[in-house]
C-alpha cells in the first residue's frame, strides 16, 4: 500500500463518486485532506466514511486561507467536480 504520510491534498467533489473513493485511499494512508462538496447532505454522509481526521467543507471552491490555515501546503490538487445538472 503506498503511503500518503506527511502529505497533504484538496479534493473538489470529494463527497461522493471518485473523488470520495480518491479521499478514502488518501485518508487511509496516512495524508490529510480537504473535501468540498456543494452539498451539506454528502458532506455529512462523507464524514462518516472518511472520519474526523478529514476537513469537509461546503465552500466551493475553499478560501486560499482556509486550505492553508488547515492543510499549511497543498501537495495534491484533485479537481472534478461535475453535477449532472450542470
Amino acid at each position: 500500500m503506498t503511503t500518503y504520510a506527511g502529505r497533504t491534498a484538496v479534493i473538489t467533489g470529494g463527497a461522493h463518486g471518485i473523488g470520495l473513493a480518491i479521499a478514502k485511499r488518501l485518508v487511509e494512508g496516512g495524508a490529510r485532506i480537504l473535501v468540498t462538496c456543494a452539498d451539506p447532505a454528502d458532506l455529512a454522509r462523507a464524514r462518516t466514511e472518511l472520519g474526523r481526521t478529514a476537513r469537509l467543507t461546503t465552500a466551493t471552491p475553499p478560501a486560499p486561507d482556509a486550505v492553508t490555515g488547515h492543510l499549511g501546503r497543498v501537495d495534491h490538487l484533485f479537481v472534478h467536480a461535475a453535477r449532472p445538472d450542470s
